[in-house]
């Protein structure tokens, strides 16, 4: 079975447009570049966190992945 990995991309509207004016690709994006290159047969997931109406983390049993949390509000 190949590892799970959930990327958060935690950066709000304001911080993802200043990333693009900047020139820079969004967190998320990033992240899952990286982890691909580190990782090439894992399943990965992103979530842009701050904008993702309705969504909650699983928990308990139904959790079955790794989480990089990238972006401000990881802090």
């Amino acid at each position: 079975m190949s590892r799970a990995l959930l990327v958060l991309d935690a950066y709000d509207e304001a911080g993802r447009e200043g990333l693009a004016r900047a020139g820079a690709e969004p967190a998320g994006a990033l992240y899952h570049r990286l982890l691909t290159s580190l990782a090439p047969t894992a399943r990965i997931d992103v979530v842009t966190f701050s904008s993702t109406a309705g969504f909650v983390l699983p928990t308990g049993r139904r959790w079955r992945a790794t989480t990089a949390w990238c972006g401000p509000a990881a802090a």
